[in-house]
């Protein structure tokens, strides 16, 4: 785990896309995050429609991530999974995984951070049914 932002990450992940390789603006990242002991080196790329540069965010979804205690990684802007829970017992409804109480990020303004639900938690080998 990165305890110190000096401190060398467990894992470097380069999120590149097929979708988007072919705009990427440069070959260096356009920014990085850091979360649950992993590197995340994102591009910038030129949006067909708009003409704005947009950092290419990994997809979850397609393509699971998982820190070495086997928490998923997350897009804080996605929508809530069903075991999301939120903090605020008067607005209690759906919403994204930032307001979620299971969402942990390094820094507020980063849209990937670790999911510590344990019902999301990957099983190892032991765990998954037979």
């Amino acid at each position: 785990m990165v305890s110190e932002k000096n401190d060398k990450p467990d894992r470097i992940i380069y999120v590149i896309s097929n979708e988007y390789r072919n705009r990427y603006i440069s070959k260096n990242p356009g920014r990085i995050i850091r979360a649950g002991g992993c590197e995340f080196h994102l591009f910038k790329y030129i949006d067909e429609y708009g003409g704005q540069e947009v950092i290419d965010l990994p997809r979850f979804d397609e393509n699971p991530e998982y820190t070495g205690e086997g928490r998923p990684f997350i897009l804080t802007l996605d929508d809530q999974c069903p075991f999301g829970k939120k903090d605020d017992p008067d607005n209690p409804g759906p919403s994204g995984c930032n307001d979620c109480v299971w969402c942990r990020i390094e820094n507020p303004a980063d849209p990937i951070g670790v999911c510590m639900c344990d019902e999301r938690k990957q099983k190892s080998k032991e765990e998954q049914p037979k």
